[in-house]
């Protein structure tokens, strides 16, 4: 996964920006090729006996680049300083995503096996690399607002407390997520369930027509309390019985308690602004 936020602080211009998105995409196609020389290693020495099973080899797997932090980049960025809903840093995030793409091209070509681009879920990254960023570059500008805990943006997606309406949401990342190769998806995060089936019917359909998104969800908060059962939106205290209850968000392409969240996940939840249903 690339650190973009990092790239875009220690550069001076577009150009030097380049140049180190390069040199880091360098470093992550030979240590690529290095762990797949070594578990195909294992593998054909019986040391995956399971995965034996259904593979002979992972010549039909990707391996795969990722990005992290467009949004934080734009922030960093001398010549953008703007965020993903500046059509600007959204022009610059496509440009830098086609640029990658061609790079992917001369891997393969360089080391003989596919490799893609993907928006990285980074569950865990989007905490870890702002934490170790703020240690390392004081006053680089991460996610949220000051005194939040530190996070970044996954991929090239909106910040969560983006507060665009869903077209125009859709119509910006309709000019990103059509160019990864090997994941991406466009959340639409909602704070309750949708008690008409029409209604989530009505946004899929939204998303998907005069759209290219690879992938869509529909993802409402839902609550879950051990004696009363299930609720309806982000209910931490059940307002049946007085229990604390565990609220259930998509962290990234699954559903798990925002209690057992990173800090830095964990913020992104409270930062953000859902879609109006």
């Amino acid at each position: 996964t690339v650190n973009l936020p990092r790239i875009a602080c220690q550069s001076r211009d577009e150009e030097e920006f380049y140049a180190r998105l390069d040199q880091t995409m360098d470093l992550a196609a030979r240590s690529l090729d290095i762990k797949r020389d070594v578990v195909s290693t294992l593998l054909k020495n019986g040391l995956y006996p399971y995965t034996a099973g259904y593979l002979s080899n992972f010549d039909n797997h990707f391996s795969s680049i990722g990005v992290i932090g467009m949004n934080e980049a734009g922030l960093n960025a001398r010549w953008l300083n703007a965020g993903m809903e500046s059509e600007a840093t959204a022009r610059f995030a496509a440009g830098v995503l086609k640029h990658m793409q061609k790079r992917l091209v001369k891997y393969q070509l360089e080391y003989g096996h596919i490799f893609g681009l993907e928006a990285t879920p980074a569950e865990s990254a989007t905490f870890r690399f702002a934490k170790l960023d703020q240690e390392r570059f004081p006053g680089i500008r991460t996610a949220g607002r000051s005194g939040d805990t530190p996070y970044y943006t996954n991929s090239t997606k909106l910040p969560a407390d983006c507060a665009l309406p869903l077209d125009r949401a859709l119509a910006n990342q309709d000019g990103v997520q059509p160019l990864y190769t090997t994941g991406t998806v466009f959340h639409i995060y909602v704070d309750r369930e949708l008690e008409e089936w029409q209604r989530a019917r009505d946004m899929i359909r939204q998303a998907i027509t005069g759209h290219e998104l690879p992938c869509v969800t529909l993802s409402p908060v839902y609550t879950i309390c051990q004696s009363c059962g299930y609720l309806p939106g982000n209910q931490p205290v059940c307002p049946k019985c007085g229990a604390p209850t565990d609220v259930y968000s998509r962290i990234a392409g699954y559903y798990r308690p925002v209690q057992d969240w990173n800090e830095g996940k964990a913020q992104e939840f409270k930062n953000r602004v859902m879609f109006k249903v």
